[in-house]
């Protein structure tokens, strides 16, 4: 990678990709997990519990989802990828 094209917000090389992968697809299948539970809780406090834990799990999906993809492929982006992924999450 080039000196010029690094992010602050990316973490370093050293971080194992395999172990990024197998982090992000147990927070995936969690978040599916969470998506599937939605249905049930009638109390309106229980469902905003679990909206924020459904937010927070998809932000920390999509966040690690946008190292691996950094691994690969150089994101030109204004915006922080925390962001980006938070604001993704809650979309999704």
């Amino acid at each position: 990678m080039l000196p010029e094209a690094t992010r602050p917000d990316l973490l370093p090389v050293t971080t194992s990709t395999p172990v990024l992968v197998a982090i992000a697809g147990g927070l995936l299948v969690f978040w599916l997990l969470l998506h599937w539970l939605k249905r049930f809780p009638k109390r309106r406090p229980l469902r905003i519990g679990l909206f924020l834990l459904r937010v927070a799990t998809g932000t920390a999906t999509l966040w690690l989802a946008f190292q691996i993809a950094a691994r690969f492929l150089y994101l030109a982006s204004n915006w922080p990828l925390l962001v980006t992924a938070g604001l993704g999450a809650v979309t999704i």
